[in-house]
């Protein structure tokens, strides 16, 4: 087309000469045909350029020299134009080729750079081996129009082909695996060639040596290159074209490594970075079996201990013992028993909130039949201890587990008990915002530290303000876990004239069922009443017709 194109343009131009050249001087019409050649040039590269030069010659000489339509020479200036018109038409021709082409190199040179920075681009964003290689995958079939397949080695070293289109893995010829075997142990990239110098139909390029090893006759439809990182091979990259007439150049090849050395460094990476989460997780399981091991060696020993001890002066000294002796053993060995049994629970609820997905059986529950529940289970280390409640009258029902949320309020009552002085109260509230329940358990005692208002909530975690307990540390964890497995969320403060505040943000379903209330709303607490010991109970029911609650 543009040899065609050409030849209609000069042709156009000698008319226009044959028309004027009564008019015009040989000069001008010289200038005529420099600027067809020109465009030619510019328009449709060397060749038909070249083509359109000779021919501007032969029409200038044959047209508009005298004598006309011959191509006779009179005289040596003429010879002279003649050849100084063919070189400055040859001269514009490669000046213009080898603008073109630098224009071209510089486009390439631009898309290249910027298909390279998509690609890392996403590369970065893109986390995972298998997701990485989709992605170089997806980038160098839309670059090349090219079928993309990756071999990776399998648990036994055999290379697998993989890729996006199946059919491109069913169509795949033996040989090919045979081809990328050879890359993936000799890590030298291979190019199934369609035109060398040589009869061979197959030739080896050194990465180091490109240069040498790729001669510029060389064109190829194929290529096989190693993902090759800075310590590991993690297997081969094989190029297609698509089109057979379509074939790739030094210049592709070097383009396609240096995609395929991007993909490996960011596989590498990510390879290292699955092996630091390992070696991190391995850490922290250590660290927690370590920590585990020995809040368990410290924490059971003691109250196996004292039970042990109780138990064998019950046994030696049973018939010398006062009753009220043996009573009190008695009740020592309970305690302790109760105890151990409490780190137990903690121990067995904390394993099965982390073993994975729990499935909590939400019902729809009164706040103050929790809060009931968990005061009557904690009758006996109250003793004469106050506890003050005070509940809003409209505190919708809330969706949530009955038995988990017991074990919340568990926790944080066996809490304060276990840290606070026996003559300071216990005060809970409840209290309707917005879209939620705020439910509050309060104490006299310590205090939180500055600091370990987060802390507190992390398992095995001891503050050192109460180190001489004893305790897992897991209570207040699986209080942050059970609330988060019903959408809330559980936080610790420091109180004003000192003691804690833990306080439980509760979301509020929209939808709750209708219900029939109870003739005596506060049934479920004086149910938690008659379980306390008659000086707790008149101090309880005291202090509601203090608050009015």
């Amino acid at each position: 087309m543009g040899f065609a194109i050409g030849f209609l343009i000069i042709s156009v131009a000698t008319l226009l000469s044959i028309f004027t050249r009564q008019y015009l001087d040989h000069s001008n019409t010289i200038m005529i045909y420099l600027l067809c050649i020109v465009y030619i040039a510019s328009r449709f590269g060397k060749g038909p350029s070249i083509l359109a030069s000779i021919l501007s010659v032969l029409a200038f000489d044959f047209f508009c020299i005298p004598p006309h339509y011959t191509l006779q020479i009179a005289g040596t200036q003429s010879i002279l134009t003649f050849l100084i018109m063919l070189f400055i038409a040859l001269l514009i021709t490669t000046l213009t080729s080898q603008v073109q082409d630098q224009a071209q190199m510089a486009r390439m040179r631009e898309q290249r750079s910027e298909a390279l920075h998509a690609l890392s681009q996403e590369l970065s964003l893109t986390r995972g081996k298998t997701n990485l290689l989709h992605v170089a995958i997806k980038h160098i079939r839309n670059l090349f129009d090219a079928k993309v397949i990756v071999y990776l080695p399998d648990i036994s070293g055999t290379l697998v082909a993989c890729s996006e289109n199946s059919a491109e893995i069913q169509n795949a010829e033996k040989s090919t695996h045979a081809n990328a075997s050879q890359v993936f142990d000799t890590k030298r990239a291979i190019a199934t060639v369609v035109s060398t110098p040589e009869s061979g139909k197959m030739t080896v390029l050194e990465s180091l040596s490109l240069d040498t090893a790729w001669k510029p006759s060389l064109k190829a439809d194929s290529l096989f290159l190693p993902l090759q990182g800075n310590k590991e091979t993690f297997g081969v990259l094989q190029v297609t074209m698509n089109n057979p007439a379509r074939t790739l150049t030094h210049s592709d090849f070097e383009f396609i490594q240096t995609l395929a050395n991007q993909t490996a460094l960011c596989m590498e990476l990510a390879s290292l970075t699955e092996q630091n989460q390992e070696a991190q997780l391995k850490i922290e399981g250590e660290q927690l079996r370590n920590a585990l091991l020995s809040s368990v060696s410290h924490d059971l020993r003691t109250p196996l201990a004292t039970i042990t001890g109780a138990s064998s002066s019950l046994l030696e000294n049973k018939n010398t013992l006062k009753d009220t002796d043996k009573e009190e053993l008695a009740q020592v060995i309970l305690e302790e028993s109760e105890h151990m049994s409490q780190l137990v629970r903690n121990l067995l609820e904390m394993t099965k909130l982390e073993s994975g997905p729990t499935n909590i059986k939400k019902t729809w529950q009164n706040v103050e039949e929790i809060i009931g529940s968990a005061l009557a289970r904690v009758e006996r280390q109250l003793g004469d201890r106050r506890v003050q409640i005070s509940l809003d009258d409209d505190l919708p029902l809330l969706a949530m587990d009955e038995v988990l949320m017991q074990n919340v309020f568990l926790n944080l009552l066996e809490n304060c008990i276990k840290y606070t002085p026996a003559n300071t109260p216990i005060e809970i509230d409840a209290k309707r915002h917005d879209s939620q329940v705020v439910i509050r358990v309060m104490d006299r005692g310590k205090g939180i530290r500055k600091g370990e208002e987060d802390s507190i909530f992390t398992k095995f975690y001891r503050s050192q303000s109460n180190a001489k307990q004893q305790g897992f540390g897991l209570g207040l964890a699986i209080c942050k876990a059970i609330v988060a497995l019903h959408g809330g969320k559980i936080s610790a403060r420091s109180r004003d004239g000192g003691g804690s505040i833990f306080s439980i943000e509760f979301p509020i379903d929209r939808n709750p069922p209708l219900t029939e209330m109870t003739e005596d709303k506060n049934a479920p607490l004086k149910q938690a009443d008659s379980a306390l010991p008659e000086a707790a109970r008149s101090a309880r029911i005291e202090n509601r017709q203090e608050t009015g609650s």
